[in-house]
């Protein structure tokens, strides 16, 4: 009887030791999802910042681009407009000249401009010279 109850005996301990194994695999079974999902959690997190300080970097940049574009038109418009009006100079005049009708007559004139300087030439009543010689025949 004894083998019989040393039998008996060591399938009492192992049906006694079976609860506190599947005791232990479901705590180890739990703190393995428990750590997995915590970690889960910590890289959502942590694409979610990134994220934003992409989407924030970005703004940033936009934003200074556009004041810096603002800055230059704003600045090159007052030197657009100045070099727009300036005129150019005569630093020498035609002499008067009075001739008769279809007399040849020679004019110079000289003048000093950051461009070209096309001229026009007028009576002293204030029309082209063509004309006026053509009223005047």
């Amino acid at each position: 009887m004894a083998l019989a109850w040393g039998l008996a005996s060591a399938a009492q301990e192992a049906a006694a030791a079976a609860p506190v194994v599947v005791v232990v695999v479901v705590v180890v079974v739990v703190v393995v999802v428990v750590v997995v999902v915590v970690v889960v959690v910590a890289v959502v997190v942590a694409v979610v910042v990134a994220v934003v300080v992409v989407v924030v970097v970005v703004v940033v940049v936009v934003v200074v681009v556009v004041a810096v574009v603002v800055a230059v038109a704003a600045a090159a418009e007052p030197v657009a407009v100045a070099l727009a009006v300036a005129a150019p100079v005569v630093v020498a005049r035609a002499a008067a000249v009075a001739a008769e009708v279809s007399v040849s007559v020679a004019l110079a004139v000289a003048a000093s401009a950051a461009r070209p300087v096309a001229m026009d030439w007028r009576h002293s009543v204030g029309l082209p010279v063509s004309a006026a010689a053509a009223d005047a025949r």
